[in-house]
């Protein structure tokens, strides 16, 4: 199929390259979802309502300590409201879980994780850092974490699917 799509013009000595219409649509697909990320992560009106509270307490609202969130939600696991420990937890990791597989379709390096989780750090970083200086959110290195781990199981996942396709 990938054969069909691909199709090379020569037209007075120059090559036209129609790119793959698959491709096409996944980087469509992935930019329509990062947009989706950046509604839901910075622009969302409930992260406006809270912004003074956050710029005036940046400092206090900050945590570089790695698993220093996931081991009090963990600890005082009855203490939160389910919600907010399944949106924290999980919701951190399950929101990147197509930024890995559709990353992962995009590229076509033998370094693919690598290369995904490298472009993948490097949003996640944006998004933190960007939620810390406006007041749209606290940075959290947990934050990265659970949103790599997020990444990586929606590389797992790519490759799950591209063994069983292959074995076909």
């Amino acid at each position: 199929m990938e054969r069909i799509l691909k199709t090379i013009f020569n037209h007075r000595h120059k090559t036209f390259i129609v790119l793959d219409l698959k491709k096409q649509i996944i980087r469509f697909v992935f930019i329509g979802y990062l947009s989706f990320l950046i509604y839901k992560l910075l622009l969302e009106p409930q992260r406006l309502l809270s912004r003074e509270i956050l710029i005036a307490n940046r400092d206090t609202y900050l945590n570089l300590v790695p698993f220093k969130t996931i081991s009090r939600y963990f600890e005082y696991f009855s203490y939160f409201k389910l919600w907010d420990w399944i949106s924290n937890i999980l919701g951190n990791v399950f929101l990147f879980i197509p930024v890995g597989l559709l990353l992962s379709l995009m590229i076509g390096s033998r370094h693919k994780l690598l290369i995904t989780v490298g472009i993948s750090l490097f949003v996640v970083l944006n998004i933190e850092v960007t939620q810390h200086y406006f007041g749209l959110g606290v940075f959290d290195v947990d934050d990265i974490i659970l949103n790599l781990f997020g990444v990586v199981l929606g590389f797992i996942g790519y490759k799950s699917v591209r063994h069983l396709t292959d074995r076909e």
